[in-house]
């Protein structure tokens, strides 16, 4: 009995998929060798425990059913090397994708297809439903998008070396033929740019709705002759600086970035050489970075600056090219072999355009130095600081670095918009929310200014905005429109003082079509008084995100019940006030973050959030279902201690207490 790994040689994306099937898996979502084999296990590693390469080659052709089936060399010789280790990523179907393709024409005589190494290209797609079984279809592929080197991927997926020919049309297969056996275009905008390796990593639409024509179904003509020309793959990368002592290069998170490609095909030696910076932008400096193993860019660019990490002389002396140029990198994409670029192409970069980066880590001790509200003027094209704009905000390390960037408003709330304002000099924040109210996105991008504060979130007992939490140059999901801005007064702040005068549960009548109050269950509302008289009362209803047990108990009490038997949001809430109805009479949201601490003996020494900013839909709203131990004398009680309330622009007899109780906030 032997452990040990799989070269990948001669394997393809039809063995992947019957691997990953033997392991219990629907397909192969990816698959390769290095460099992302060591991401795995590191070859170390392997060298440490003595872990051998005990398959030398798999092939599997398309009438391989079972990776039992195909062929192999299994403990013989052969020249594989711990960089051919194969690494396979496996997924089971949640939605259409393919796990088998074929080209096939049409037998003249017989009038059924046939396979080929030439023909229109057949693809069986499949998804996995409710009940665990595989739901498979065959179709073709929509021409749109494709270009050669999707062309030389799908040939390779197929166990080919190239694609001597593609195109559409019924060159193969009469579309007459596809009408009369129903066979759809089930694969559109197949798109794959240089970097990709597998036609599985390319992207398309499989099972979506297009505007194909039959005629425009894809053919393919294979073959296994020699590639005709090479397919770089980027395989290193390093920033270098010249030594003159040693006349060497030094590597390090600041340099001239040099780059090594290899040839896919292995046809032509390893190619080195430097990078045109001319189409470069913040983000793609970012992801050049994390593809050297740090977080972001802290700088980039290139005259004059590169030529003082590695002289023009030296490169011309040895003969370095600009070997990539023109990278395209768009907010889709997360790495740098994503992006589009010029590989090995006619240029027209000069040396005094080579790319230099000084990359940098996220670490843990950025702290906050500066901040300031700016707004840009589209007529003039100025950047104007001011008491409201978007909020900038400047950061150091201990290692010296500085970065500016901007504040994500997740978590954030009146207290830390009211503390930042103070922190800027200002009294208290008049306004505050998120958007492009005062940058355009497309200035944001051009400027690169990217998010480096995310979850600032300031507690009410806190009195500097330097006291509150806050994620600092960590990851993130907050897209540019959440990015914070602020308006700032000087003026004295009208405080409203609302206070909670009254509650009660609802239910929706659909004999009446009216809500109507509802003893014991339902969907609770309550009405807000200001106590200087600066604003009218308001009615609303509670966001119970923030509701356990104790807060529920103590709401309950407070409506002159005995304790709570459930409560709850969505879905059940619908069921007793629907959703539209509170939408058209515009019924607001207005408590929300009620939390009460275990020594709390009422709701009204509980703590809220009341009639500010949240993120509470109106599927969060809270009923309750309250019980008490003599419902015929409360509803006695009821009849005697009833008010009238307006909700929605209904009069309603309402179950209350008078209480002129404040929730603390």
């Amino acid at each position: 009995f032997i452990h040990g790994t799989v070269c990948d040689d001669s394997f393809n994306s039809h063995a992947a998929n019957l691997s990953c099937q033997y392991l219990g898996f629907d397909y192969a979502a990816r698959w390769g060798s290095k460099p992302d084999n060591s991401k795995y296990i590191p070859e170390e590693l392997l060298e440490k425990y003595d872990v051998p390469i005990v398959v030398g080659w798999v092939y599997c052709d398309n009438t391989s059913s079972h990776i039992t089936e195909c062929e192999a060399s299994i403990m013989e010789s052969h020249e594989c090397s711990r960089s051919n280790n194969l690494w396979l990523q496996c997924q089971d179907f949640k939605e259409w994708a393919p796990i088998n393709a074929g080209l096939f024409t049409v037998d003249n005589k017989t009038g059924e297809l046939e396979a080929s190494n030439e023909g229109l290209l057949l693809v069986t797609v499949a998804y996995t439903d409710g009940y665990d079984n595989m739901i498979s279809l065959n179709g073709t592929v929509c021409d749109d998008s494709f270009n050669d080197h999707a062309a030389n991927l799908a040939c390779q997926y197929l166990g080919y070396k190239y694609a001597d020919e593609w195109g559409s049309g019924s060159k193969y297969v009469p579309d007459s033929y596809l009408e009369q056996h129903g066979i759809p275009i089930v694969i559109d905008d197949l798109y794959c740019d240089e970097w990709k390796t597998s036609i599985m990593e390319c992207e398309a639409n499989v099972m979506e709705k297009h505007d194909c024509m039959k005629d425009e179904s894809l053919w393919l003509k294979c073959s296994h002759g020699e590639e005709k020309d090479p397919v770089w793959d980027l395989a290193s990368a390093a920033l270098l600086t010249y030594d003159p002592e040693s006349d060497g290069m030094k590597i390090g998170r600041e340099g001239l970035l040099g780059v090594t490609f290899e040839d896919r095909n292995q046809q032509e030696e390893p190619l080195h050489g430097t990078v045109c910076g001319t189409s470069f932008n913040y983000h793609t400096a970012d992801l050049a970075c994390q593809y050297l193993g740090y977080d972001y860019a802290q700088e980039w660019g290139t005259d004059p600056q590169n030529s003082k990490y590695i002289p023009t002389h030296f490169l011309e002396k040895h003969g370095v090219q600009i070997v990539v140029s023109d990278v395209q990198c768009d907010k889709s994409n997360y790495n740098i072999t994503e992006c589009g670029a010029n590989v090995m192409g006619r240029h027209n970069c000069s040396r005094s355009e080579n790319l230099w980066l000084k990359c940098a880590e996220r670490g843990n001790d950025w702290k906050p130095i500066a901040a300031s509200l700016l707004s840009f003027d589209e007529k003039t094209g100025n950047v104007i600081p001011g008491s409201e704009g978007l909020l900038l905000v400047g950061l150091e390390n201990s290692d010296g670095g500085f970065i500016h960037g901007t504040v994500c408003y997740d978590s954030f709330n009146s207290h830390a918009a009211n503390l930042g304002c103070q922190y800027l000099g200002y009294e208290y924040a008049e306004d505050w929310g998120s958007g492009f109210k005062y940058f355009p996105e497309s200035v944001l991008e051009a400027a690169g200014l990217e998010i480096v504060i995310d979850d600032l979130y300031c507690d009410e007992g806190k009195k500097e905005i330097m006291e509150c939490e806050a994620n600092i140059m960590e990851k993130h999901d907050c897209s540019k429109k959440q990015n914070l801005w602020l308006k700032c007064s000087d003026e004295e702040e009208k405080k409203l003082d609302w206070d909670l005068v009254s509650a009660t549960l609802y239910k929706y009548d659909p004999g009446s079509g009216e809500v109507r109050p509802n003893r014991g269950e339902g969907l609770l509302a309550v009405t807000l008084t200001d106590l200087i008289h600066e604003e009218m009362d308001v009615q609303g209803t509670v966001c119970g995100t923030s509701f356990n047990y104790q807060e529920a108990n103590l709401a309950c009490k407070y409506l002159g019940h005995d304790y709570v038997k459930d409560w709850g949001t969505y879905p059940q809430n619908s069921n007793y006030v629907p959703e539209w109805m509170l939408e058209e009479y515009g019924i607001p949201i207005v408590v929300d973050g009620v939390r009460c601490d275990e020594n709390a003996s009422s709701i009204k020494d509980c703590d809220a959030n009341i009639m500010e900013a949240h993120k509470c839909s109106r599927k969060e709203n809270l009923w309750l279902k309250c019980i008490s131990e003599d419902d015929e004398e409360e509803e006695e009680e009821e009849e005697e201690q009833g008010i009238e309330l307006e909700f929605g622009g209904a009069k309603l007899k309402l179950n209350l207490s008078k209480f002129r109780g404040k929730l603390l906030f």
